[in-house]
């Protein structure tokens, strides 16, 4: 008689209240307000972290929390549901959030008030001759910072020696894209020159001055925007948008970017999100691309090189003691007619080939081991590298 009726009360609870287990929030509902999306973190260890989503959506347990925190530009930044709160523990009860005994509607209330705003703070030196940026978002201040990309910015030459950033691969799966917002200027030495440099016909300009011929530039392929750490590779809107400064981005050609490039980026991608952890990202710029026989520079012919190569080390931890690393490279001139490797190429046996990636136009692909590559670019960032790692793609002997 005691099971029965602690059986029908459970079946009330449940029939009045939902699942209590946990409470799902719908991320990827908020796309039309993106950039209105609260972080949300919880606090551990001393720090804040970031809540990821598994498809698309985040699950918390019944009675528990997270940090619902809207960034502000100049001034504070409101939630929607708090009146003159920028930050707020939200607790799950019922399979709904709660704040102070208030059932919010996820969909009408979690919502800042403003647009949320990035943040840049410099954190220090890197690679010899660069200053190291963070971009991403305050919490409550500085101390506190959700970092999405960190650039090793030289100005002495006005362009990164590289970004670094992670990827959260098994929580991209569900993610969207955002519309492409506008580049932003912070940290640059001249920001109106250097973004000025990428209209086409300014192009168009600089070359004939360097070359002596507008043959380079054309409407179907010219210089553009090259992201290091790609938008792609972020699962929030706010981190997508971390990835929009032009402390981020170095002049790739189009026809590279969107060829083999963005090629090397998916297959980056599908290897992180095979993995069972995040995967540690580092890409850069190295060398001075020549055409006619003249160092390609797009502000004042000293400053923003065009780089010869673009690399990408990709870096995981495989086990307790073992980490695995790759440095993928393109050959950033699609007018060139043969192979300049850095090494000797492992692409085909260790499972990052493609076909087409030996193509010119598209950008000639090889991959370095990462011992082999310091040593041709010593300002790299030091990692502790036990073996190659194998990539996502069926491995061939060439």
């Amino acid at each position: 008689m005691y099971w029965l009726l602690f059986s029908l009360a459970t079946f009330l609870s449940v029939a009045l209240h939902g699942v209590e287990s946990e409470c799902i929030i719908p991320i990827w509902s908020q796309m039309s307000d993106a950039n209105r999306l609260p972080h949300m973190t919880y606090y551990k260890n001393g720090k804040y972290q970031q809540v990821l989503p598994s498809s698309g959506t985040i699950s918390i347990d019944e009675g528990g929390s997270i940090i619902l925190t809207c960034s502000g530009c100049s001034a504070r930044n409101y939630l929607k549901f708090a009146e003159s709160e920028s930050s707020a523990t939200v607790t799950c009860r019922h399979s709904s959030l709660y704040y102070k005994g208030i059932r919010l509607d996820f969909n009408r209330d979690v919502k800042c008030k403003k647009l949320i705003c990035n943040a840049v703070t410099t954190s220090g030196q890197c690679g010899g001759s660069g200053s190291q940026y963070q971009i991403g978002y305050d919490v409550y201040n500085e101390a506190d910072m959700l970092t999405d990309v960190v650039s090793c910015y030289d100005h002495s030459s006005w362009i990164p020696l590289y970004a670094s950033h992670v990827i959260h691969g098994r929580n991209l799966e569900g993610s969207r894209q955002i519309p492409r917002p506008e580049f932003k200027k912070e940290k640059l030495d001249n920001g109106k020159l250097v973004s000025d440099v990428f209209q086409q016909r300014n192009q168009t300009e600089i070359f004939k001055h360097l070359t002596g011929t507008d043959k380079y530039i054309t409407r179907s392929n010219y210089l553009e925007k090259g992201h290091l750490a790609p938008q792609g590779d972020f699962v929030y809107p706010t981190s997508q948008v971390s990835s929009y400064f032009y402390i981020n981005v170095v002049p790739q050609w189009k026809s590279i970017n969107n060829g083999n490039w963005k090629s090397v980026e998916y297959d980056v991608r599908q290897f992180a999100n095979r993995s069972l952890n995040d995967v540690l990202v580092y890409t850069g710029s190295y060398d001075v691309l020549n055409l006619d026989r003249k160092p390609i520079h797009l502000v004042q012919d000293r400053y923003l090189p065009v780089p010869k190569y673009i690399w990408k080390i990709v870096y995981a931890t495989l086990a307790p003691g073992k980490y695995g690393a790759i440095v993928l490279i393109v050959l950033n001139n699609p007018y060139a007619n043969q192979a300049e490797p850095l090494c000797r190429s492992i692409c085909g046996p260790y499972g990052w080939n493609k076909a087409d990636r030996s193509s010119f136009s598209k950008g000639h692909v090889h991959c370095c081991d990462y011992r082999e590559f310091r040593l041709k670019v010593p300002f790299v960032p030091q990692l502790e590298v036990t073996e190659v790692l194998s990539g996502p793609n069926p491995k061939t002997l060439i």
